[in-house]
Order: structure tokens, then sequence, then C-alpha cells
């Protein structure tokens, strides 16, 4: 009886073993999928492109989990408040970028840090009160190459602008 007692802890313990490794190989294939932050296969990116824009819409966000479904792997980014106005959810290509939010102010034609990070990942911004002045300026710094943007609806044709480095990612029927 005991030898069959000490065979079964044996085997259960090669068992619980085996399985740790396959779920460990497979955590780690999920951390080296989800490093940037959205779904690598959703976005083609050409090669000077350095983030997605999508426009949700003003004040009220249209079919943001539509978006976060198709190109994230989490569905909760979070959301950075600048004002009342339009909702962007902004990816960045890589994770290595660093971002700096600045808040710019029509009145004094200066600009102010509203956030930074070293790493950055997708989020969301409420921007864009008026639809003369886009009051956000977004730069992403990557391997020493900084690139700014400011991104708003066209008043002349209701396009979403965003800069000569992104990629536009709103569905048609949005803009």
């Amino acid at each position: 009886m005991k030898k069959t007692k000490m065979l079964m802890m044996v085997v259960m313990t090669l068992v619980l073993t085996l399985v740790g490794c396959s779920i460990w190989e497979s955590d780690n294939s999920a951390v080296a999928e989800v490093s940037h932050g959205y779904k690598s296969n959703t976005i083609d990116f050409e090669e000077n492109q350095l983030y997605g824009v999508a426009s949700l819409g003003y004040d009220d966000m249209y079919q943001p989990e539509e978006y976060l479904e198709k190109y994230l792997h989490d569905n909760s980014p979070p959301v950075h408040y600048i004002s009342h106005g339009e909702y962007y959810l902004i990816i960045p290509r890589y994770d290595d970028m660093s971002l700096a939010i600045y808040k710019n102010d029509m009145m004094t034609n200066t600009s102010t840090l509203q956030y930074t990070d070293t790493k950055s990942s997708p989020f969301i911004i409420q921007c864009n009160e008026s639809d003369i002045f886009s009051n956000i300026t977004i730069t992403f710094t990557h391997e020493g190459e900084e690139v700014s943007f400011s991104p708003y609806i066209s008043a002349k044709d209701g396009s979403v602008v965003i800069g000569d480095r992104g990629v536009n990612l709103t569905i048609e029927s949005q803009q």
C-alpha cells in the first residue's frame, strides 16, 4: 500500500511538473505576443509609421469595444482626459517608445506637459473641445527619433487628421 501511495505521489509530481512547464511556456509566448500592447497582426504599419489612431467620436465614444477587441489584448487601456471633445484611441507601434502628452493653450500659445512615460502602450485620450484648435500634442520618441502630432477632425472634409507618421484606424462609417 505504501509503495502504491509513493508511486502515485511521484506520478502526480511529474504530471504537475510537466503541466507547469507547458503553462510557463504558454505564458511566455503570450508575453512575447502582448509586448507591443496591440495585436500585431491587425495593424499594417508601413516602414515609417510609428503609431495608429482611431477616432472614437465626440463627447460619447462610438463603439470603443469594437476597436478594443480588434486591436488590443487588454480591453481597458488608460484614458487621458484633457478636455471635453473628441475621443481617440492611440496605439504606439513599439513598446519601448517614450510618450509625452502636452496640453496646448490657444490664448497663450504655450504647451504644458500633462503626462509622460518611458514605455508606451495603447491609450484613449479625450481632447479638442474646439473644432478650430487642437489642444493636445502627442510626442513619441523611438531610437533617438522624435515625432509629434495633434489628432483632429478636419473642418474641411470631416476626415481624421493624424500626422504623416501614423496610420488611420478609424472605421470608414465613423469618418
